[in-house]
């Protein structure tokens, strides 16, 4: 019996335990709620500010434009102006290419030249007076000469054909004879000529041969200006592929000069970014990291070419920036990080990127409605560009709402809430 007591006492005791707890227990979750009904929530207002949408990758710099000087003559290397490294301007002596062959080939040609150009002269105006009557002179002794052989050829025949004189001396009379004849024929024509003057195509001959000969000059005297290379631009001696005293022909580099202000940036980019690089090629402004401890902002460059193919193996296309140079810190070879900003707003609506929210392909915030509580209420939007804190927003917001930016991730719309300080 004593037994049966005890046991029916516990059970008492446990029923009173149990019941202490559930009231505990309901009373807590009813206090709790009481406090904590009002989801805490933290608001923002759109404001107007600068976003950009940028992408990033690695590229390597290269001169604007490279030159290998060569020679125009072949010769020996007699004098290096620069050496490696050195600014040149355009028109700088470089080096001097041996002259003594070329100059001697300059004098040649001058005097013949002259020469051809006086002959003209004399052929042009004619034969001097004097030298006219010097040749009328020399036609009168020819004319006396020839009737003196003349007679003495016909004595001589008359005396051989009576056998009065041997072969040989009629032979004899008979050379003079002939010779005589023509002195003086050539005498008499020389004569004419003389009195006629030059024709029109003797002096275009001798006009042209003149000219010819002045052609012939100039040419030397190109030939000799090669012997001297001067730099073709502005620029910096990157190499030099011969020594001084060395033999150089017309198709031996002899140093190589770069342009290298402005640089260029050579970016391979994914072919997924293709079309938006064209559309935006003439906005699109490019930032360049040396890694060299200068500024990145002080190196802003602008994308001058944009390959027109991609390339199979890396599927890349080549995207060419022009930075300027002018504190001549960059440097052809260098690998640089370079920022493309694709897009750039300077006056676009914004709100942090912790304010938006994306249900069944949509976007969305929540809105504070001001009521005895205030009231999440469910708003779509349409989105722009975004970066790592900031969304640009096109259209459903004015920028007077506010719009709830932290707490909003599991409200539903018409929840009452409580706002709390940032």
């Amino acid at each position: 019996m004593k037994k049966k007591v005890i046991v029916l006492g516990a059970v008492v005791v446990s029923v009173g335990l149990m019941a202490l707890l559930v009231f505990v227990l309901f009373w807590g979750e009813g206090h709790a709620q009481t406090e904590d009904v009002l989801i805490p929530v933290t608001v923002t207002v759109p404001h107007n500010g600068t976003i950009q949408r940028s992408l990033y990758y690695s590229g390597t710099l290269k001169p604007e434009t490279t030159i290998t000087v060569m020679s125009k003559v072949v010769g020996r290397i007699e004098k290096l102006y620069v050496k490696m490294g050195d600014k040149v301007h355009r028109g700088q002596i470089l080096l001097r290419i041996e002259q003594e062959v070329a100059a001697l080939q300059v004098d040649q040609a001058y005097s013949a030249w002259k020469a051809a150009e006086a002959q003209y002269r004399k052929v042009r105006s004619g034969p001097r007076k004097e030298e006219i009557e010097n040749m009328r002179a020399l036609v009168l002794q020819a004319r006396k000469d020839f009737s003196t052989a003349e007679e003495a050829y016909l004595r001589a025949e008359r005396l051989f054909d009576s056998g009065a004189v041997a072969k040989v001396q009629f032979e004899e009379a008979e050379r003079s004879y002939s010779a005589a004849r023509t002195q003086l024929e050539n005498a008499e024509r020389t004569l004419k000529l003389m009195e006629q003057g030059a024709t029109r195509e003797e002096l275009t001959m001798a006009e042209e041969n003149a000219e010819a000969l002045k052609a012939q000059y100039e040419l030397a005297k190109l030939q000799f200006s090669y012997t001297i290379i001067e730099a073709p631009m502005d620029g910096i001696v990157a190499d030099i592929l011969v020594d001084q005293g060395n033999l150089v022909g017309q198709t031996t580099p002899i140093l190589v000069i770069v342009k290298d202000n402005p640089i260029i940036i050579e970016v391979p980019v994914p072919e997924k970014h293709y079309n938006e690089i064209v559309i935006n090629r003439n906005s699109i402004i490019a930032y360049l990291d040396s890694g060299s401890g200068e500024n990145t902002n002080s190196f802003q460059g602008t994308l001058s070419n944009v390959s027109a193919v991609i390339d199979p193996r890396s599927r890349t296309f080549a995207v060419e920036i022009t930075v300027d140079n002018s504190r001549g810190v960059l440097r052809p070879g260098m690998y640089v990080n370079v920022e493309l900003v694709v897009e750039h707003y300077t006056d676009a609506l914004l709100l942090p990127r912790s304010a938006v929210l994306h249900y069944d392909g949509t976007d969305h915030v929540f809105l504070i409605q001001e009521q005895s509580n205030p009231v999440a209420v469910l708003k779509q939007i349409e989105v722009g560009i975004s970066d790592d804190s900031i969304v640009q927003i096109l259209a459903g917001l004015n920028g007077t709402e506010k719009v709830i930016s932290q707490g909003n991730a599991f409200l539903e719309d018409g929840q009452a809430v409580r706002i709390i300080d940032n």
